[in-house]
């Protein structure tokens, strides 16, 4: 996971998830694959009262269930208040059917935040199969029946580096005529953020064409 979409996940976290509040958090396609590499566990765990499980198709680093079909999670409907996945749907050949077990495991009430790159080199674990811009967000949260509250991409990052980020932030609703009332997501500060880190995006992109250059 490269820092941008590290930082960009814990500008949200901080604002979505309620302080000192028992807060259970599932994150889809959570296996650390490179050594040296982040996750999302420990933005979840520095937060007090917040439980952290991560979930992949696989066994390996960070992952607490394995879910062997992507499109079935061996996990009870209404289970966690927070879903979120990050640099994982690229790699999903049906990310919509993945997007209908997001909903199924969220509770009424809870959030999901999915950030997926919006352009970048082929990079396969074990395939690479989509890039997402804004309107791939909303048509996720329209094919699950979420809202989608939030969707962005970080287009500066985008435009000048390989590697660009979308973020989606979803909502369930607990009956259909409710509103939802979120806190204000500082979405102008999340693309702060982002420019702030392009001079990472710019040493990863030098990496990425040195890596092109040698074959690997």
């Amino acid at each position: 996971m490269h820092e941008t979409s590290f930082m960009a996940m814990k500008h949200l976290l901080e604002r979505l998830v309620p302080r000192q509040a028992q807060i259970s958090v599932l994150d889809v396609g959570s296996q650390i694959a490179e050594a040296g590499h982040t996750s999302y566990r420990d933005i979840v765990e520095s937060m007090e009262a917040v439980s952290y499980t991560g979930l992949d198709v696989a066994p390996g680093r960070n992952v607490d269930v394995v879910a062997t079909d992507a499109y079935k999670f061996p996990l009870p409907s209404d289970a966690f208040d927070v879903v979120i996945s990050g640099q994982a749907f690229e790699h999903i050949e049906f990310p919509w059917l993945t997007m209908l077990e997001i909903a199924r495991v969220l509770k009424p009430g809870g959030l999901s935040v999915v950030i997926a790159p919006s352009s970048g080199q082929e990079h396969r674990y074990p395939q690479d199969c989509w890039r997402f811009y804004p309107d791939s967000m909303r048509a996720l949260a329209k094919w699950a029946k979420l809202d989608c509250v939030a969707a962005l991409t970080n287009w500066p990052e985008t435009r000048l580096f390989l590697w660009g980020d979308t973020v989606g932030v979803f909502y369930k609703r607990r009956s259909p005529d409710e509103v939802p009332q979120l806190p204000d997501l500082e979405l102008e500060r999340l693309q702060s953020i982002y420019r702030s880190l392009l001079r990472f995006s710019f040493v990863d992109s030098l990496r990425t064409l040195r890596r092109i250059r040698r074959g690997g």
